[in-house]
Order: C-alpha cells, then structure tokens, then sequence
C-alpha cells in the first residue's frame, strides 16, 4: 500500500506541472472561449496592469476604475477604444471584447492622461 502511494504522489509531482504548463489560466485545463483579461486604474494615472500579457485570438477586457477621474483605453493599431469609466456607481466598470491576430505588441493609453504617461501594451504570443 506505502509503495502505491508513493508511486502515486511521484506521477503527480511529475504530471501536475506538465498539465499547468499547457494551460493559460494555469489550472491544467485547456481554457475555451475568449481570454478574460481585468485592468485596474487608479488616481495615481496608471494602468495595472500596464502590461498585459495574452495570446493570439480573442480577449474579454474588462476595465475597472478604482479611483474618482475618468479614464479609457484607447488601442489605435487595434482600431478599439473603450467606454469611460469613473469612480462614480455604476460607471466603474466596462469591458469589450479584443481580437488579436497575430503575435506582436499593441500600444494603448488613456485618451485623457496620455501626456501624464498613462500608457500601457498589450504583449501577444503565438
């Protein structure tokens, strides 16, 4: 019985990572439909992430406010430019959907603090 479970335990410790290293979400299991991706902004004028890293196809980007000034996103290569959020109720959040295809890097900013550097950019893999 001890050596089954030994066994066991070290086809776990050898299969677990292998399973996650195939998953985006890290979960073992293949992810379908979009990636779901959330950025935060702050009074502080910066996204959070300011990097957001996907893969090619499509992407459910969701946009949360966490401070009191309006911001967006605006991806001009991507031709996409998000709603306003604010920290009022009800306008703290917005999401549309993204289709990358092709790998590469895709700029956005906030159309509102683009000269306080309030930049970001989607990285996409293959």
């Amino acid at each position: 019985m001890r050596s089954t479970v030994t066994v066991c335990a070290a086809i776990a410790l050898v299969v677990t990572p292998i399973l996650g290293a195939c998953s985006s979400d890290g979960s073992g299991a293949k992810q379908s439909g979009p990636q779901a991706v959330t950025v935060h902004v702050t009074d502080k004028l910066r996204f959070d992430p300011a990097t957001v890293h996907v893969h090619v196809g499509t992407v459910r980007l969701t946009l949360v406010d966490d401070g009191s000034y309006p911001h967006n996103l605006v991806a001009s290569e991507l031709h996409s430019r998000l709603a306003t959020v604010s920290g009022n109720p009800g306008e703290q959040t917005t999401t549309m959907v993204l289709h990358f295809r092709k790998p590469g890097s895709y700029p956005f900013v906030c159309s509102y603090h683009v000269d306080a550097g309030m930049r970001g950019e989607f990285v996409v893999d293959g």
